[in-house]
């Protein structure tokens, strides 16, 4: 069972699954190579701030 309150982020589950890189990534979501990095890693995810488009 996971913590209440723990922000998780499956993107490096879901990239294996399909055989994607991070540029596979980059590419189709317009996000930068630091931020998937961030979120492939989990890294700093309090602290991860993304935009969107209109």
């Amino acid at each position: 069972m996971e913590e209440k309150g723990v922000l998780r982020c499956h993107l490096s589950e879901i990239m294996g699954q399909r055989k994607l890189k991070i540029v596979d990534v980059m590419n189709a979501s317009g996000v930068g190579r630091f931020q998937v990095s961030r979120l492939y890693r989990e890294e700093h995810m309090d602290a991860i701030t993304l935009g969107t488009c209109i």
